[in-house]
């Protein structure tokens, strides 16, 4: 019986040390089993990044933006389920943000986390705190960071109509006859102007002829401006004594726009007779005058990276005369000059002023404005630019010329011009560190050369002047060169089938072949030759252009340049 017993009890005893070992009690020289864990170990690789578009390190309302973080999983094992999480702590009104699912994160592995940041219209200028983390089932995740990012209020465009000419300078339009407008946008607001349309709606028996010339889904930048050309032509069925047609224009918002309307004059009965030639004892004949759609330097004009903060330019293009005929290339140099400064030499559009058919009064303010403006800004460069009548003193005496406003007259040449001599004074007088001054006119006298006083201005057929002899006096002292579009006895002469003037059509072309990059030196003396090669292949006439330099310069000009170095453009 005892030995029964005995057994009993060492069977009991046996079971209960089983039943501590299943529950993983280790007694004293007992074995001793444990559960194997290989966690992820997640290290932040390099600094947090953020992300947006508009290149200005913060977030702008409307705009979809990013933190950027990249992992690295330093561990024993594979991070599973890995959550990235981002919460806005302070500031931010109108800010959202969205967490993150990761994939599997493989040991020695790398994964970039962007975590999504959407701000709208609310979006106030201000501060946004961010706490983001990657978060791990099992408590292996990162640490917290804070993130703070500057945010921007809604700053509004404004794109708008701003004008538009014949490219041929008719003012009276024919049933038809082809027509090119040249339609001129801007955005005149601050704020950039995304997903810009302009379309032309014309009215029935009228016909776009190039419907593909209208702007779609393009971005303007402020201040910054647009040329199209659209062209139309009404048939015999148009009844009506004048054209009205809307510019439509849209952009993002739909509402940070202005339409504009275009009403031209349309002639009675059929369109003029054509006009007959004489033959005469001359070998060499005028060329034909061949219809373009436009420039091909009106097109593919280069965008430099860099802004030339240091650069001013003024452009004054006079067309529309009063009293005198008018100079049929002058809007369009003017307009496309300072496409080609804004774009291609870098210079904000702020510091680029177009002067559009300037009066007597208004031409000497502006002169005297732009001269004040070089003593202001005392160490920047300059840029003036003249498209327009010129015209010598009739007294040969007298070593001057003088600019024409478009109230002006050659009858009244002293009394109603802007003395050339009085402009470069106004300008040396204000000691600019560099400035170039160019002449689009060839400063002609009156008819057939003639220097009586009573003559009124005549043209040969495509130029902008008479030929009369052009002493350009240099007098003028300091950092100042003096450019003008022809020398001697030459015409400034138009190059009609690319509607500008031949020498600034080279000097646009050249700018277009180059970018703006080069010296000064370089840059003209390539535009003369083109210039010269051009008037005589293209015109069969003689044009070389001249630069005068100021009787303290020197040399020193052939190494200026247009293009300075500047900082990138945001």
């Amino acid at each position: 019986m005892k030995r029964i017993l005995l057994i009993i009890v060492s069977l009991l005893v046996a079971q209960a040390t089983m039943a501590q070992s299943n529950k993983g009690v280790s007694q004293v020289g007992s074995l001793n089993i444990v559960k194997e864990v290989k966690p992820p170990i997640l290290q932040l690789e390099g600094q947090i990044a953020f992300s947006e578009p508009s290149g200005n390190n913060a977030i702008d309302a409307n705009e979809r933006c990013k933190l950027i973080m990249k992992l690295k999983n330093s561990g024993m094992g594979d991070g599973y389920s890995l959550k990235g999480r981002i919460a806005l702590k302070n500031g931010g009104k109108g800010v959202s943000v969205h967490d993150v699912t990761l994939p599997v994160l493989k040991v020695g592995a790398s994964h970039t986390v962007e975590f999504p940041i959407e701000a709208n219209m609310s979006t106030e200028d201000g501060m946004a705190e961010f706490d983001i983390y990657i978060e791990e089932p099992n408590g292996f995740g990162t640490p917290h960071f804070a993130v703070k990012v500057p945010t921007r209020a809604f700053v509004a465009p404004m794109v708008e109509f701003r004008g538009c000419v014949v490219q041929d300078g008719s003012v009276t339009l024919y049933k038809g006859q082809p027509y090119t407008l040249q339609v001129l946008v801007q955005n005149t607001g601050y704020g950039k102007a995304e997903q810009v349309s302009v379309n032309l709606k014309v009215p029935e028996n009228v016909y776009l002829l190039n419907p593909d010339a209208a702007l779609s889904g393009v971005t303007l930048a402020s201040g910054e401006s647009r040329t199209l050309l659209f062209n139309v032509i009404m048939n015999q069925n148009y009844s009506s004594s004048s054209l009205v047609m809307n510019v439509d224009i849209d952009e993002r918002y739909h509402r940070y726009s202005k339409d504009g309307v275009l009403t031209f004059t349309v002639a009675a009965g059929n369109n003029p007779g054509p006009v007959v030639i004489n033959s005469d004892n001359n070998p060499r004949r005028d060329p034909i005058a061949v219809v373009s759609l436009g420039s091909d330097v009106d097109k593919n004009i280069p965008q430099s990276e860099m802004t030339n903060a240091r650069m001013r330019v003024m452009i004054i293009a006079n067309q529309n005369y009063l009293d005198e005929k008018p100079v049929g290339t002058a809007l369009s140099d003017g307009r496309v000059m300072k496409e080609y400064c804004v774009r291609t030499l870098g210079v904000p559009a702020n510091q680029v002023e177009l002067l559009e058919n300037r009066t007597s009064a208004q031409m000497k303010a502006d002169v005297e404005a732009f001269a004040k403006s070089m003593r202001i800004n005392s160490g920047d460069h300059f840029l003036f630019f003249y498209f327009g009548h010129g015209m010598h003193d009739a007294n040969p005496s007298v070593n001057d010329a003088y600019l024409i406003p478009v109230d002006g007259t050659s009858v009244r040449l002293s009394q109603t011009g802007v003395s050339r001599n009085w402009m470069m004074q106004q300008f040396e007088k204000s000691k600019p560190e560099q400035l170039v001054v160019y002449l689009e006119s060839c400063f002609s006298g009156g008819l057939s050369g003639s220097t009586h006083d009573s003559d009124n201005l005549d043209y040969s057929k495509n130029s902008s002047g008479l030929r009369l002899q052009d002493n350009v006096d240099n007098s003028f002292k300091g950092n100042i060169v003096l450019i003008t579009a022809s020398s001697n006895k030459e015409t400034a002469n138009a190059y009609v089938s690319q509607n500008h003037n031949v020498f600034t059509y080279e000097f646009l072309k050249a700018l277009q072949q180059g970018g703006g990059s080069g010296s000064l030196g370089e840059l003209f003396s390539s535009v003369q030759r083109a210039t010269t090669r051009t008037a005589w292949n293209e015109l069969g006439r003689d044009q070389n252009p001249s630069i005068t330099v100021s009787s303290t310069l020197g040399d020193g000009w052939k190494i200026w340049t247009l293009m300075p170095e500047g900082r990138k453009r945001k």
